[in-house]
């Protein structure tokens, strides 16, 4: 209504951003939209937000809930989200930005990234399947995974609590740090003009 354009690449960054464990799942938001904000051009844009934010917490400073031993502090992502995303429960409020963009291309995957794991959504996933069975991840898409973003699709940062289990990162902070590349989203200013077609031969010029 206001005249501007909100503008994303199809492609993404051709290097990674890397989050690790417990911090990495706190900061992850923030990060990704400070990230963000290194695509703004006072010439030509008046704000920017990383793909998948829509006011989630950027830093979780309640830290109380994120855990990893005991039982499950959160039912899942959608259990009063409200209340419990500024603790570090998860979110499903990406939705807005991953339906827009499948709207718009028909796919989530870009088109020069051939790796599994494409680019990070701003969006935290708690994952719980029992009472000592959860994980804290930060969502991301995958090349397998174009069509559709669930928490099948989800890249664990911080590990998982669980009853029985066969792997070293079990009750622990994960021994690596998980990458993926960058996708931002920056808003056009009102009134721009534009020569050009929009073609990689005649790309849109901003003036």
């Amino acid at each position: 209504d206001d005249g501007t354009v909100e503008m994303i690449s199809e492609y993404a960054s051709d290097e990674k951003v890397y989050f690790y464990g417990r911090t990495g799942y706190l900061n992850f938001v923030g990060t990704l939209n400070t990230i963000a904000k290194q695509y703004e051009n006072e010439n030509f844009t008046n704000g920017s937000r990383y793909i998948g934010y829509n006011g989630q917490t950027e830093y979780i400073t309640d830290t109380s809930k994120v855990q990893m031993s005991g039982t499950a502090p959160f039912a899942s992502n959608e259990a009063n989200l409200s209340e419990n995303e500024p603790k570090g429960g998860g979110d499903i409020l990406y939705k807005d930005d991953i339906n827009l963009l499948k709207n718009v291309f028909d796919s989530l995957c870009t088109d020069n990234n051939a790796d599994l794991q494409q680019y990070w959504v701003a969006s935290r996933n708690y994952y719980t399947t029992g009472k000592i069975d959860f994980s804290y991840k930060g969502r991301a898409v995958y090349k397998y995974g174009c069509s559709d973003l669930s928490s099948s699709y989800s890249q664990e940062l911080l590990g998982s609590s669980r009853s029985t289990c066969g792997t070293s990162t079990c009750g622990s902070l994960v021994s690596s740090s998980r990458g993926a590349r960058i996708r931002p989203i920056v808003i056009l200013k009102s009134g721009l003009e534009a020569t050009g077609s929009g073609t990689s031969e005649s790309p849109w010029i901003l003036q």
